[in-house]
């Protein structure tokens, strides 16, 4: 999450960018070009999570698409929630999103969110387009938030996450 300007400033903003590359002098994000202006004077920079430190085969993804997909509209194919009858066995989430990247190139991911709590959970439906896929380090558990378009939404606390490029024939 970046944010600019000063809390309840009409110049005041929060979106979600992606660290591409870290240098001593300056670091490179991605995100939407309209918030160029916004950020040209920023000089300070706080980590809230990392993929790379946080996500099973995250290095995967990265060297596929360049960077971890935010996922904004991309079709989530299926949802899978594991639960138990018994209290002291953990849910378990797993989720297939179908990722269209910038250069148009489509791949399958699955994600794997291990013993997760105090969700929030919208049912899936015919039709699930994910808005964006954020998450955040909270103490030794990780945030997850999939904010929906359509159909499937989450918000949760997960013990681990693991991804994997999938291909369907």
């Amino acid at each position: 999450m970046i944010t600019v300007g000063e809390l309840g400033r009409p110049t005041w903003a929060a979106f979600i960018g992606t660290t591409v590359e870290c240098g001593p002098e300056s670091i490179l994000l991605y995100t939407s070009s309209q918030y160029e202006p916004d950020l040209l004077h920023t000089h300070r920079f706080e980590r809230t999570f990392s993929p790379l430190i946080s996500i099973e085969g995250a290095q995967a993804v990265i060297d596929r698409f360049g960077l971890f997909p935010p996922f904004h509209y991309d079709e989530i194919t299926k949802v899978c929630m594991e639960v138990s009858e018994r209290n002291d066995i953990p849910k378990n989430l797993s989720v297939t999103i179908r990722h269209t990247s910038t250069g148009e190139l489509e791949q399958y991911i699955d994600l794997y969110f291990e013993d997760i709590q105090h969700e929030d959970v919208d049912p899936a439906e015919e039709c699930n387009i994910c808005l964006q896929l954020s998450f955040a380090d909270e103490g030794e558990r990780i945030r997850v938030k999939l904010d929906a378009l359509t159909g499937f939404a989450a918000s949760f606390l997960c013990r681990k996450i693991a991804v994997q490029l999938f291909d369907r024939g």
